[in-house]
């Protein structure tokens, strides 16, 4: 029996019962209770009804509900039916959207069940070529993304507060009248300031200008044009790219990047933002 047989039993492991609901929208005038459609949706969850439950969840997604515990629900659906790059997308957002210790837990585990399930299904097609497949998001969103946005404005802080403070005491006159190693060292403490200062800038420009995406569509296709007619290169579902375009153009297109070369328009239907 193949892993991918083994899938259900995998996701299970990873899953606690479905998170109670949690509302942070007022419920419209006229529009259905979410907490009645949440529970039907739980219902077909529980009876297999996999598709129902996934279609029931998005339309809370349209009376203004939007939490973790409904992206993980979201994501979970799309899982059990193999829509992996929705299933990564709903997961991400879940990630994304402050979920508790026990919940951030299984989100990691089914994102993990989900993309291994993915390269596993396209692997052949991904190593001779047949599918774009590059999961970089590019060299520099990388370096700057490495560690959490809260870590790199706090380390940054404390070192430019270490830095004024040493300045305080010593003076900047005794500073300069220092000499030989005494001054190389004294000078050198600005080079964990500057490096932290660095990573905090860039940091907070690369969460500026960068949009990510993931593809969700299983026959997404780059365009080497900004033509729903043109040819284009067959892209793996589930890979994680950049937008580069504020919005799409009139035919539904965005131009997006893929690692740190290739570029080139899509459907904005066959995306996943965040």
């Amino acid at each position: 029996m193949t892993r991918r047989h083994l899938l259900p039993s995998l996701l299970l492991a990873g899953l606690v019962l479905l998170p109670p609901l949690r509302t942070d929208a007022a419920d419209p005038a006229g529009s259905p209770d979410p907490r009645a459609l949440w529970a039907t949706a739980n219902e077909d969850w529980f009876a297999g009804r996999y598709a129902a439950a996934l279609q029931r969840y998005e339309a809370l997604l349209d009376l203004g509900v939007d939490n973790a515990s409904l992206r993980f629900d979201l994501g979970t659906a799309a899982l059990r039916l193999e829509r992996y790059g929705l299933a990564i997308h709903h997961l991400e957002l879940a990630a994304r959207a402050d979920p508790s210790d026990g919940l951030a837990r299984d989100i990691v585990t089914n994102l993990e069940v989900a993309r291994a399930a993915l390269l596993e299904r396209d692997r052949d097609r991904i190593e001779t070529g047949q599918l774009l497949f590059d999961p970089s998001l590019g060299v520099w969103p990388t370096l700057f993304t490495l560690l959490p946005r809260t870590l790199v404005l706090a380390l940054a802080l404390a070192l430019a507060a270490a830095f004024c403070l040493s300045l305080a005491i010593l003076g900047i006159r005794r500073l300069s009248a220092l000499h030989g190693p005494a001054r190389v060292v004294a000078w050198a403490s600005l080079v964990p300031f500057a490096l932290a200062a660095t990573l905090a800038v860039g940091r907070l420009h690369t969460d500026r200008v960068l949009r990510p995406g993931v593809v969700v569509a299983p026959d997404a296709v780059l365009r080497e044009v900004p033509s729903r007619s043109a040819r284009g290169a067959p892209v793996a579902e589930g890979l994680q790219l950049r937008v580069l375009d504020p919005a799409p153009d009139a035919q539904g297109l965005l131009r997006v990047r893929i690692g740190d070369e290739r570029e080139g328009w899509m459907i904005q239907d066959d995306l996943g933002l965040y």
